[in-house]
């Protein structure tokens, strides 16, 4: 085939109608491979959260639990009064009075009284604006 053929072949192709059923299986299959790719993503983003977590758990240091051995249990004597601690003074501290310190309002002196005058294309109307 020369250029020329493969040309009059793709106008007559153009000119042929594409069936609405072929159109809207095309638009079926694009949409599910569209939503595919967006569910994988949203799974990746929950894999890597768990995975964070999962980290975080794992390098958690977790405390001793200290056990008493059964020497220090066999030391103890039960026949033997129990030994009073001495009671420990509770430790009682001052702390100085909190001072809050007043604001001190400057008394302004009052002003004269400003006024503005806004004239309209109306000469029956005019605004003023008075402020101090």
């Amino acid at each position: 085939m020369t250029e020329d053929e493969i040309k009059d072949v793709f106008r007559e192709m153009r000119e042929d109608a594409v069936p609405a059923d072929s159109m809207a299986l095309v638009r079926l299959r694009v949409e599910g491979r569209i939503r595919r790719r967006a569910q994988w993503k949203t799974a990746g983003w929950v894999m890597a959260g768990a995975m964070v977590i999962l980290a975080a758990l794992i390098t958690h240091p977790r405390p001793a639990i200290h056990k008493p051995t059964t020497a220090t249990m066999a030391a103890r004597r039960l026949d033997a009064p129990p030994v009073e601690l001495p009671q420990a003074t509770p430790r009682v501290t001052v702390r100085p009075a909190i001072q809050r310190k007043l604001s001190r309002r400057r008394h302004q002196t009052p002003s004269e009284a400003v006024t503005i005058r806004i004239e309209t294309p109306d000469p029956d109307v005019v605004i003023l604006l008075v402020g101090q």
